[in-house]
């Protein structure tokens, strides 16, 4: 039996295995069936799980289905199955909780085992969504986010972004619960992108909150065209072009020429386009600059932009004094101030305490040729600048006084003239060997000759004298007139040139006009010409390399030499005698009196001029009335009196063959010889000097 019966069942185990469709009726079935196995969970989602296993019987009549949601001995019978039917899903699971599943087969003789026990974890509930997604602190290349959290059970938020435009949102962040808030930042300026925000957890996504589009800030175009317009002494207007459509203002900035840095001193909203800057100080230079700016910054900075307020001008500084001549003093001074109007100069005799306006130049000028009027005084000299907002400081004051006289004749013979009753030649020099004029300034001797130009000699030392530089031109010069380092040259045929004499070997043309011309005075910032065609062309020589003539005589009287006081040029001509001009415009000079006298030359000292005519010798007029010059004596030399110069009570005449003839003139209506030298030359022109 145990035979057949083993027989028996082999052939039922192996019908079993052959058997088709598991048919029943078909094997014994007195047997239990097979534990399944293979047994697999898996979490559906929160509330779901699916659970399948393998069938290892052919003889079950179903599978029961056993969990536990608390280990893994307490189990209980959650459903069962048909037979082949292999799988299970267990549904209103607790979310976030551990499940445990066996499953047994069963038939009419019993239950197979169990199968293995597995496991699974429901995962939590998909968050709700967050809302209200929002943004602030907008800036240039970043924004802030914030949304309101909806649920509790979320593990953080993903944070997506697009560009406007055909393009898919990307995930650009996840923050983790309780973080409700994100920087966003790498942005580009100026640009739009969409926002939404979704919480997630084990159990999945929440739905998104609602969208929203942010531009990120532009910073603002800055400002341009600025520029001021001065009110006052006290405000100052600036004006300026808006370029920007995204500003929140404009910071104005200003500083002096004297800060090292930039000083906010305004600010306006949108939209404004000038600001009136009211704390200002009176001559001062201000500089100003703008940059518009936004919730995103500043923009660049718009021009620079300067004004000067008005108000008195700064005191001129650096007044020197120095004795040219007889009774004139050459002044000279530096101009520190950008808005004077004229210099006026002051003059006290004797002492400082009795000041009196002396003379009046206009702008610019730097130097001058003042007279001293009252003789054997000590004159002080200060001066100011002035305009209509008030006077400059005073500069410093100065002395200039005239001692021992020296006669300097031609090119060049040095006289002592100390004693006029016996005057003596001290010194010589074969500078020019036709000279027509000269001009002292301080140990130099200027010297125009017809044939050699301009030669310069050193004359520190009185009784050697030394050719120190020239200036050659070949068809010669006649007149001279030097102011500071510069000297002013006339000729009928070289016309008229500045030359810089600073380095007397190493002269330098500054400026030409080629405009016939024979003597020249200059004052302050004009040079007063004469020429054969006309008596009186006026030249502002402020710019030497670009000369204009501003003012003439439209005359056909023939002028030979000039000499200016205060507001007017006296002017010798060959035939209409001596005319006097009034230059205090030097555009427009008027002819306001003559003295029908033909002079050649002319020196003014007081309140006489005093003029040289090579037939009738020295004539003395008054010229106290301008409009109405009166001869008041003439005398008549021993040759031919060319030119002449006054010191004190002394006329000194070159009087051509003979030599040097002084005159005394203390009474200016009985003047008489008094002495003379003869200097065995042709003497054409003299300077006389105190040292």
């Amino acid at each position: 039996m145990p035979n057949f019966r083993n027989f028996l069942m082999g052939l039922w185990i192996f019908v079993f295995i052959n058997c088709s469709n598991n048919d029943p009726s078909s094997v014994n079935q007195t047997d239990v069936p097979v534990k399944p196995d293979g047994m697999q969970a898996v979490a559906l989602s929160a509330t779901e799980i699916f659970i399948n296993w393998e069938d290892n019987s052919s003889n079950e009549d179903g599978f029961i289905i056993e969990a536990s949601a608390v280990d893994q001995q307490n189990f209980t019978q959650i459903s069962n199955t048909p037979p082949n039917i292999l799988s299970f899903t267990l549904a209103d699971c607790t979310p976030s909780c551990v499940y445990f599943f066996r499953v047994y087969a069963f038939n009419n003789n019993g239950n197979s085992d169990f199968s293995a026990i597995v496991s699974v974890f429901t995962p939590d509930l998909p968050p709700r969504a967050p809302s209200n997604l929002r943004y602030t602190n907008l800036m240039l290349n970043s924004v802030d986010l914030f949304w309101t959290d909806n649920s509790d059970n979320e593990d953080g938020f993903k944070i997506e972004r697009k560009p406007v435009g055909d393009f898919p949102y990307i995930e650009i962040a996840t923050v983790l619960t309780p973080d409700t808030s994100f920087q966003d930042d790498g942005l580009i300026s100026g640009s739009e992108y969409y926002y939404k925000v979704r919480a997630y957890n084990s159990g999945g996504v929440s739905p998104y909150s609602n969208s929203i589009l942010v531009k990120t800030l532009e910073l603002p175009q800055a400002p341009s065209g600025l520029w001021t317009e001065v009110l006052s002494i006290s405000s100052i207007k600036i004006y300026w072009v808006d370029n920007s459509t995204n500003e929140n203002g404009f910071s104005i900035e200003r500083r002096t020429a004297n800060d090292t840095s930039w000083t906010e001193t305004a600010r306006y909203d949108a939209r404004h386009t000038t600001h009136t800057d009211v704390d200002v100080l009176p001559s001062t230079t201000y500089y100003y600059r703008l940059r518009a700016f936004n919730g995103a910054g500043y923009s660049n900075y718009s021009n620079e932009a300067t004004a000067r307020t008005p108000g008195p001008p700064v005191a001129p500084s650096n007044l020197t004094a120095i004795t040219n001549s007889t009774e004139i003093v050459q002044l000279s001074w530096a101009d520190n101030s950008e808005n004077e109007t004229a210099f006026e100069i002051f003059a006290s005799i004797g002492d400082t305490s009795h000041f009196f306006l002396l003379h009046t130049f206009p702008e610019n000028t730097t130097c001058a040729s003042v007279r001293d009027e009252v003789l054997f005084q000590d004159y002080y000299y200060r001066i100011r600048a002035v305009n209509i907002h008030g006077n400059s400081t005073w500069s410093n004051t100065v002395t200039a006084n005239t001692k021992d006289p020296i006669v300097f004749l031609g090119g060049l013979t040095i006289i002592d003239v100390s004693s006029v009753d016996n005057p003596e030649i001290i010194g010589f020099c074969e500078a020019s060997p036709n000279p027509r004029d000269i001009f002292i300034s301080n140990e130099t001797a200027c010297i125009a000759g017809d044939n050699s130009g301009l030669v310069i000699v050193d004359i520190s030392d009185k009784s050697d004298p030394e050719i120190a530089g020239s200036y050659p031109i070949n068809l010669g010069v006649s007149g001279v007139f030097v102011s500071g380092n510069s000297a002013y040259l006339t000729g009928s045929q070289s016309g008229f040139r500045i030359l810089d004499i600073s380095v007397p070997s190493n002269i330098l043309e500054l400026g030409y006009l080629g405009r016939a011309s024979v003597s020249v005075f200059v004052t302050g910032r004009y040079a007063c010409l004469t020429s054969t065609a006309t008596p009186l062309n006026i030249i502002d020589v402020i710019a030497p390399n670009h000369l204009v003539q501003i003012g003439t005589i439209d005359s056909e009287a023939s002028g030979t030499d000039i000499s200016i006081k205060d507001q007017y040029a006296y002017v010798c001509t060959q035939r209409s005698g001596l005319k006097i001009y009034r230059i205090n415009d030097p555009s427009r000079p008027i002819e306001v009196g003559t003295c029908n006298i033909n002079v050649a030359s002319i020196f003014i000292s007081g309140d006489y001029a005093y003029a040289t005519s090579i037939n009738t010798g020295l004539h003395i007029i008054d010229i106290r009335l301008p409009s109405n010059p009166v001869e008041v004596a003439q005398i008549q030399t021993p040759g031919n009196a060319w030119d002449v110069c006054v010191l004190h009570n002394y006329a000194y005449v070159a009087d051509y063959a003979q030599g040097l003839q002084i005159i005394d003139v203390s009474d200016p209506a009985n003047p008489f010889l008094v002495g003379a030298v003869d200097t065995d030359g042709f003497e054409r022109c003299v300077w006389v000097v105190e040292y």
